[in-house]
């Protein structure tokens, strides 16, 4: 008589706890059926039983976010600092903040690529009337101190491009001299699990912007809009897991989910949006617009609450202020730290053309024609906020 094999016990119980994972398909039993068929298709193609279940689970378990969670607390308490993903490395710091790192030098022919990108738009800005500016962003990393086994690169990668900067004679503006001059403490520039700066750095960089284009162009501009004095900050306490923290647990650090700051300004504001690939129009004030509530939710594995500035991602956004008739038109080339300047930036101008022309799944809409679209709306300034 065979003896029985203990782990076929384990096995049903594996795919028993899978399948209740399931159980929300019972009322959506065609997108359970749809799923099914998708992954029954990759599982012939790859003939990899393992990840199809890794697949099922990290996408469709309705219990996925409090697996995710558990996991981070036996993390946690093996005091691992290294979680390895698809998409990249998430590093628990000496201080215990979340953090990617760069793994390697950029080569100087993506670093000529970067520099020959910034020279046509200021040739094209130039060639228009336009000011131009480089915003340089530090990353969060050149601030941390990591594991003893882990070498980052970022403050090189950040220290050549100035340099490169400097020798092609572009104007910028380094953020990172910006951070340090602020009198914000260090510790506060940076969310703990996510890689962006808090909304009062961008509030802070956004100031200086004003400032540097004044020194280079004599832009005019309202310095009591600039002054934080004149902001209400209303903290919404342990409301924020960010991309880094969604990735590997909110317990990966016992610091914790982040507070979350909306800075709103305490005089009258009136303003239009539009978002034109997606046929959004909206008008009213600071926070009806350039503030988008829909995502101040505390739902921390799926809300996008950093998106409250700016209403996060979006390929094209232009908003008017209504109350400068004679002011000035900026267009910025942005990526996403960019989310939490725009706002304050707006304030200070009659029109803002946001364009974010990184090729992701996420931004609708077609890939803006820079040098065109400065023909186009003719700007008094080009920012390249990057």
């Amino acid at each position: 008589m065979k003896k029985f094999n203990q782990n076929i016990i384990l096995f049903v119980c594996v795919i028993a706890f899978i399948l209740y994972g399931f159980g929300g398909y019972l009322f959506d039993l065609k997108k359970g059926v749809s799923t099914l068929y998708e992954e029954k298709e990759y599982l012939l193609e790859t003939r990899d039983i393992q990840g199809t279940l890794a697949r099922l689970s990290d996408n469709d378990l309705w219990y996925h976010d409090s697996l995710v969670d558990l996991n981070s607390v036996r993390i946690n308490l093996l005091n691992n600092r290294i979680a390895e993903k698809d998409d990249g490395s998430v590093i628990k710091t000496n201080n215990g903040d979340l953090s990617f790192y760069t793994k390697k030098i950029t080569g100087q022919d993506e670093l000529n690529g970067l520099i020959g990108e910034i020279k046509t738009i200021r040739e094209s800005a130039e060639s228009n009337d336009c000011g131009f500016l480089y915003v340089a962003v530090p990353k969060k990393e050149q601030f941390e101190q990591f594991p003893s086994n882990i070498t980052d690169h970022s403050n090189t990668d950040y220290d050549h491009l100035l340099d490169r900067l400097n020798r092609n004679g572009i104007p910028y503006l380094d953020c990172k001299q910006v951070l340090k001059d602020s009198g914000i403490r260090q510790e506060d520039w940076y969310f703990i699990t996510d890689h962006h700066w808090k909304p009062y750095c961008g509030f802070v960089v956004a100031e200086s912007i004003c400032k540097q284009l004044s020194e280079l162009y004599s832009f005019s501009y309202d310095e009591e809009k600039a002054d934080i004095k004149n902001y209400d900050i209303e903290v919404y306490e342990d409301y924020f897991l960010g991309s880094q923290g969604k990735k590997v647990g909110q317990f990966f650090t016992w610091k914790g989910v982040d507070d979350f700051e909306l800075i709103t300004p305490r005089f009258d504001t009136d303003f239009s949006e539009k978002i034109p690939y997606a046929g959004i129009e909206r008008e009213g004030s600071f926070s009806e617009t350039l503030l988008h509530k829909e995502h101040l939710i505390k739902n921390l594995h799926h809300s996008e609450v950093y998106e409250t500035y700016s209403g996060g991602n979006t390929r094209l956004q232009i908003f008017h202020n209504n109350q400068i008739s004679d002011g000035k038109k900026i267009l910025i080339i942005r990526t996403s730290y960019a989310s939490v300047v725009t706002p304050f930036l707006a304030l200070q101008a009659e029109e803002l053309h946001i364009v974010d022309n990184r090729e992701a799944d996420y931004l609708s809409g077609p890939i803006v024609d820079v040098p065109e679209y400065i023909k186009e709306i003719k700007p008094d300034y080009v920012i390249v906020l990057e």
